[in-house]
């Protein structure tokens, strides 16, 4: 218990705890693993082993949950305690992991126990364990004492390891995701923790002496701006779910530069991640647009190719508005067309597509 206390996620803790249970119980392999339910691929897989290589007989476990009927039988036993395909296999005709057990006896294999520890919609918890010929069979009745003990605190310990490996898949994406922008941008958690900025956003904080990078955070000129920053990110994120939530950021003033949020959401087959954008829009070295090339390229009417030179200066509707004195409805309609000429979702595309245009 101790091991895995101290596991605490990290590999060489796994590593322990994985050693001292191979030991303990007399084992030839042991596999922890999260699998997606969806395709059956292996989020997260931990091993041990005291005879034969780990990166093999890997492989040979990625094979018969793809093509055998092993996942299938361990859903069809009772969960939340381990059984022994021993005994499931003497009572049926049909063997349920024959891939399995043809790739690896003999000589190795002789007995395996699985658990199905955890289950919801997504995900599957299984462990395996395994004894070869020359270790005792397991004992049905006093070995799964024993094992379903530690069932609570492995499931626990995994779901903490899974909320930790999709945080770091997060992270990567946003890595990526910031190279996509040309203008000035990072990616922050709803907590305010910085996850990735692009080279322009680097550029402009080395740049300006009232914009700093400090613990993971955006610090501004004063605590108060920074703090209406972060609640800006926790605005944009509430407003997540509302189609016209571009209009509805603050521009945060500091300096001559603007400082917008715009959600972001990850989708594939489940939400997987969600945070806000952070952009930045410094008036001093805006480029100028030429109407006629929004005209040529996107066929944008004066009013509209107006407008979109008014967003590159960091300008909000309203502020618009009272420029071209019309109402603010007026200039949402226009944005509106404006995103629908450009293929444009939201002021961010917007923003990165003008920043992309030529001058002239």
């Amino acid at each position: 218990m101790s091991k895995l206390i101290q596991s605490d996620n990290q590999t060489q803790g796994w590593t322990a705890f994985i050693d001292a249970f191979v030991s303990h119980f007399n084992l030839q392999m042991l596999h922890i693993m999260i699998i997606k339910k969806s395709s059956l691929n292996i989020l997260f897989h931990v091993s041990g082993s005291n005879t034969i290589d780990n990166r093999a007989h890997l492989n040979d476990l990625h094979s018969y949950i793809h093509q055998d009927d092993f996942v299938q039988t361990i859903l069809s036993q009772p969960k939340h305690q381990f059984y022994f395909l021993n005994e499931t296999l003497s009572s049926q005709t049909h063997n349920p992991t024959s891939l399995y057990f043809n790739n690896n006896q003999p000589p190795l294999l002789k007995d395996i126990a699985c658990a199905n520890m955890y289950e919801d919609d997504a995900h599957l918890f299984l462990m395996s364990i395994e004894r070869n010929i020359n270790q005792p069979s397991f004992d049905p009745i006093n070995d799964s004492v024993e094992l379903n003990f530690f069932i609570p605190f492995i499931t626990s310990t995994l779901k903490q390891a899974l909320k930790k490996q999709e945080r770091t898949q997060d992270r990567e994406r946003s890595r990526a995701l910031v190279e996509m922008f040309r203008l000035p941008i990072a990616v922050f958690t709803e907590h305010g923790e910085l996850w990735a900025h692009n080279q322009a956003m680097q550029v402009l904080i080395s740049e300006n002496k009232y914009i700093d990078i400090t613990n993971k955070t955006l610090q501004l000129s004063s605590p108060d701006k920074t703090k209406l920053l972060q609640q800006e990110i926790n605005n944009v994120l509430a407003l997540s779910n509302i189609q016209d939530y571009g209009f509805s950021s603050k521009m945060i003033c500091i300096e001559g530069i603007r400082l917008a949020c715009t959600p972001l959401l990850h989708v594939d087959d489940e939400l997987s991640f969600s945070g806000a954008l952070v952009y930045a829009i410094d008036s001093t070295f805006q480029k100028t647009l030429n109407p006629a090339i929004l005209n040529n390229l996107f066929s944008l009417t004066k009013k509209e190719s107006e407008t979109c030179i008014h967003l590159m200066k960091g300008l909000i509707p309203k502020e618009i508005s009272k420029i071209r004195d019309v109402s603010e409805h007026t200039v949402r309609g226009n944005i509106k067309e404006i995103y629908k000429k450009t293929k444009c979702n939201n002021q961010i595309s917007l923003m990165n597509l003008l920043c992309s245009l030529p001058s002239n």
